[in-house]
């Protein structure tokens, strides 16, 4: 069985792939709690076994820091969201693993108007774009991912936080309330579809920056009605016309990423939502 090295295995992403494909590889656990060899991307620092990184034919970078409450937080950040992804490419150079493939964020793409632009945005983007350039140089055989909000098991809930107050709404029973009065769109896609793209990527040589989005926009009522039909709910929604909109999401992309791995473009919300394990 072959052997991958992940780095980033407590967040929700790593702990779904790891669970999805613990019969298809042997994982590597790079990271601080109870890791096969210690990582720390804020500093950066490695101990443990090194050699056991000799027989990996991939590292995965799951790992990021999304708490910039403070200077001190946004320091922290950027060591682990910018030099933490080169730390361990550079990692991968060093012990002749053959693929690196780093989890980064839709967000990358935002522009400075975008109220979802912030210190994590940036971060991403400069992250992904001195990853390019570092693996390009080494000829790293690499691939960075962008997928879009991601919802799956209850990990999630804590990042799509109206996305999950609205499926607590139908598993209630209540109705939906929902502030303002535009029926904004939002774009989310399921852990699953992302990690059957990173499996296939392990072995394949797409490389490059890609987008992983859902390729519809779902309107927040077609999002209600997705969930009323996946939970046998009746929840209505609401809107509250004294409280400030709903900020719009709406993501385009040609899906190149999936016609170059021969997976099926996810369509719509109703079909995520056949994927979920323990939504």
């Amino acid at each position: 069985m072959n052997k991958i090295a992940i780095c980033g295995y407590t967040s929700s992403t790593g702990k779904y792939f790891i669970k999805r494909y613990k019969n298809n590889y042997n994982f590597l656990l790079l990271g601080r709690s109870n890791p096969d060899i210690f990582v720390d991307l804020s500093i950066p620092k490695i101990t443990g076994d090194l050699n056991l990184l000799k027989k990996c034919d991939a590292i995965i970078n799951f790992s990021a820091q999304t708490n910039n409450t403070t200077f001190y937080d946004i320091q922290n950040m950027l060591k682990t969201n910018i030099l933490g992804p080169l730390f361990l490419a550079n990692l991968a150079v060093e012990n002749d693993i053959s693929r690196f493939i780093h989890i980064s964020s839709i967000s990358a793409q935002y522009s400075d108007d975008n109220p979802f632009y912030s210190y994590y945005s940036q971060s991403k983007k400069y992250a992904d774009n001195l990853l390019s350039f570092f693996c390009n140089q080494k000829k790293l055989s690499y691939c960075v991912l962008r997928p879009s909000a991601l919802f799956g098991t209850d990990d999630f809930s804590v990042h799509q936080k109206l996305l999950y107050q609205i499926i607590n709404c139908i598993k209630q029973g209540k109705d939906i309330t929902l502030f303002g009065t535009k029926n904004s769109k939002r774009n989310y896609i399921h852990v699953e579809t992302l990690s059957e793209i990173i499996s296939k990527l392990i072995y394949s040589d797409v490389k490059g920056i890609y987008p992983v989005i859902n390729m519809k926009n779902n309107s927040l009522t077609e999002i209600i009605d997705a969930l009323n039909d996946n939970f046998n709910g009746k929840s209505k929604a609401i809107f509250d016309c004294e409280k400030p909109d709903i900020y719009p999401c709406e993501l385009y992309d040609s899906g190149q990423i999936f016609d170059l791995l021969n997976i099926p473009k996810p369509n719509g919300m109703k079909g995520e939502l056949r994927k979920h394990i323990e939504l």
